[in-house]
């Protein structure tokens, strides 16, 4: 994620007849904090690859810093949102312990501290990006945590990774001048071997201090129920640790089996359902990069649970075999079966 911490000149200065500077925005119809988050859900979902977005607020004068966030689409990797953080942050306009707190409450992650790589309040979604979600997240940071009055006060740059900067024009607001934006900067990311030791002993925190199994496939499984959960670390930008299990197999795809895994992903808000072409999985990644052990354990219990309320479930309508069960033959589509949803186990 490229870095935002340049100065910024205020292009809405102008002068009333005494002489005296007023924070007069540009004449043009600026949207309103609802019309502002259509079209910040607009653009975050055309993003291209590889592609960046900054929304920052308008300076005061030199030597202040901006709030902003700042948006990365990764493709595979994922998409990335970061917000600046007491990192950037000095006197008034640094964040209270109760501004941070409510960072966390609303979504955000905390920064990893001492960390040159993740400096801010980030959060990471893998493909399939809500972008409706990250949208009001981010409209909800800038007024309710930066206390930012109006869409007229933010400033946006648009780029690719080593390209020249772009007009995103649907957001509505003003591009910052190309004179005091700021210039992409890869910072450096931590690599798959560097980082495979904090995945490690983020698993041992979660399951114990005992020595990590690997299978063949270089996965570590963990027993949930009936269930077995898969961690796998993965490279790219950033790395993410998948936390992925296999519910059920031997089974044909048909419609009813996809309004079925349909109706599970409606109703759940962590992880995914999905068919592979060979059997239902769930899944779900969290960024490798200052994992803990809170964070590999809530995520391996959510897909655990996932995966051990519907393996018997969906072996039920469709036979077929799950991890530890005995294999079922398909059932008739004309029994009493009828296709079920899913229900979060109780907390």
């Amino acid at each position: 994620m490229p870095s935002r911490n340049t100065a910024q000149a205020d292009p809405t200065a102008t002068q009333e007849a005494g002489g005296n500077a007023t924070k007069d925005v540009a004449p043009h119809a600026y949207p309103s904090w609802e019309q502002f988050e259509k079209n910040l859900e607009h653009v975050l979902g055309r993003l291209p690859v590889e592609h960046f977005l900054i929304v920052s607020t308008r300076l005061a004068g030199e030597g202040d810093e901006p709030y902003f966030i700042q948006f990365a689409q990764g493709g595979l990797s994922g998409f990335l949102a970061e917000a600046v953080s007491n990192r950037f942050l000095k006197g008034a306009k640094a964040l209270s312990p109760a501004q941070e707190q409510q960072m966390a409450v609303i979504g955000w992650m905390w920064p990893t501290p001492g960390s040159e790589t993740e400096p801010n309040f980030s959060r990471q979604w893998p493909i399939g990006t809500p972008f409706h979600e990250v949208a009001r997240l981010a409209v909800r940071t800038l007024q309710e945590i930066y206390g930012v009055a109006q869409p007229a006060d933010l400033l946006y740059q648009a780029f690719s990774k080593g390209g020249p900067h772009y007009a995103q024009a649907a957001l509505g607001i003003d591009p910052e001048p190309p004179s005091q934006a700021a210039t992409p900067a890869e910072p450096g990311m931590a690599t798959v071997e560097q980082l495979k030791p904090l995945v490690e002993a983020a698993i041992k925190g979660f399951c114990g201090d005992g020595e990590i199994q690997y299978d063949k496939d270089g996965d570590v499984p963990i027993r949930t129920g009936s269930a077995m959960v898969f961690l796998r670390l993965h490279d790219g930008k950033p790395p993410m640790v998948g936390i992925f299990a296999p519910v059920l197999w031997g089974i044909e795809e048909s419609p009813e089996l996809l309004t079925v895994i349909n109706s599970v992903n409606s109703q759940i808000k962590f992880g995914r359902a999905f068919w592979t072409g060979k059997e239902v999985m769930v899944a779900t990644e969290v960024p490798a990069i200052g994992v803990t052990a809170g964070a590999i354990g809530f995520a391996a219990f959510q897909v655990g649970s996932l995966a051990d309320n519907l393996d018997d479930e969906l072996q039920k309508q469709f036979g077929g075999k799950t991890m530890f069960g005995t294999p079922v033959a398909p059932v008739d589509p004309s029994s009493e079966h009828r296709p079920i949803g899913f229900a979060p186990p109780p907390k």
